[in-house]
């Protein structure tokens, strides 16, 4: 992908696109629409760093990330009878 030839990796979030602040996925995906087919710099937080990054816009308004959810499942077993009374205490 383009963004991996930019040098990005897993984990990296994009927090500037060209002097447009993104805090969010909708936002890169909409700004990057606007600069299909040019190079955008990509100012990038990886771990404690902060980094400036080019990378080139494809033809359909994108760079070849996604997003990665921040969520974790947890899941506890019960018996049928600690079963209930788990259910009154969370609900």
């Amino acid at each position: 992908s383009n963004a991996a030839k930019a040098g990005l990796e897993v984990g990296d979030r994009i927090i500037q696109v060209d002097s447009i602040s993104i805090g969010y996925f909708h936002q890169l995906k909409n700004t990057l629409q606007g600069k299909k087919n040019v190079d955008v710099n990509l100012l990038i937080v990886r771990q404690q760093d902060t980094l400036l990054k080019k990378c080139h816009v494809d033809s359909t308004g994108k760079i070849g990330v996604g997003i990665q959810p921040n969520i974790t499942f947890n899941t506890k077993e019960y018996n049928v009878f600690t079963s209930f009374t788990r259910g009154f205490v969370y609900s």
